[in-house]
């Protein structure tokens, strides 16, 4: 797993946190960004053809920034497509809140629309902290048969 940045939660947060946050409220200009960082990280490490999703919100039904931004990448790097997405059965609980996230609920709690198999993944998050979201998004795209799953975060909560 990979990540831009650290994220300080908190009252006191640094420039790069706040910014972070802006991005999550799709303020356009932390948006563009960040997916100028993506569009960089994708320039730097992505050499052959990738199915990006996004892991979804802990609320089902509920569409991200991450998610809206998947698009514009697809349109911006000719390697990535979106040939499938990640969705969420029922609503889990958010780290952030509860402080804890179970595992194999996580993993009952998301499904694919789409393939991705025979496939490489790149699976996108704006927050990680213990890495369980990406954990279980890896398991359900490795078990759906995709070849190769990489994790990569706009930042990690220190």
């Amino acid at each position: 797993m990979s990540y831009f940045h650290n994220y300080h939660p908190g009252i006191l947060r640094d420039e790069a946190s706040a910014r972070l946050l802006r991005f999550k409220d799709g303020q356009p200009s932390a948006v563009t960004h960040y997916r100028k960082l993506l569009l960089n990280w994708c320039d730097e490490f992505i050499d052959i053809p990738h199915t990006i999703v996004a892991v979804p919100s802990h609320i089902r039904g509920n569409v991200s920034t991450m998610e809206r931004l998947l698009p514009m990448l697809c349109d911006d790097v000719a390697l990535l497509n979106q040939s499938a997405h990640l969705i969420k059965r029922f609503t889990t609980p958010s780290m952030c809140i509860t402080g804890r996230r179970k595992y194999p609920e996580l993993v009952r709690s998301i499904g694919i629309v789409g393939t991705v198999q025979r496939r490489h993944v790149l699976v996108l998050d704006d927050v990680t902290t213990t890495g369980t979201s990406f954990k279980a998004a890896e398991h359900v795209l490795l078990n759906a048969d995709a070849l190769s799953v990489t994790c990569l975060a706009l930042a990690k909560t220190v």
